[in-house]
């Protein structure tokens, strides 16, 4: 059950990017995806829920991202400071 909502986030995304979020109908979603719209609804009670799951997601790889390179770039600029 959990692998369909994570294929419907991964394709409602595809989606959005391509075509514009007032563009794509739940309809597309479900044809990308190969389910029903009733299947949708049970993961999500709306687009709008749809689209408040996908921009959590992407925030928090966001910030896992940024957090990784302010890392890097603090241990850069430390080795930098003691070499010379």
């Amino acid at each position: 059950m959990e692998n369909k909502k994570v294929v419907l986030i991964e394709k409602s995304t595809e989606l959005f990017l391509a075509y514009g979020i007032q563009h794509v109908s739940m309809d597309d979603i479900a044809d990308k995806c190969g389910i029903s719209k009733k299947t949708i609804y049970k993961f999500f009670e709306n687009k709008n829920d749809l689209l408040l799951h996908i921009i959590t997601i992407i925030n928090k790889k966001t910030k896992a991202n940024f957090k990784n390179i302010s890392k890097k770039a603090f241990q850069f600029s430390k080795s930098v400071i003691y070499t010379f």
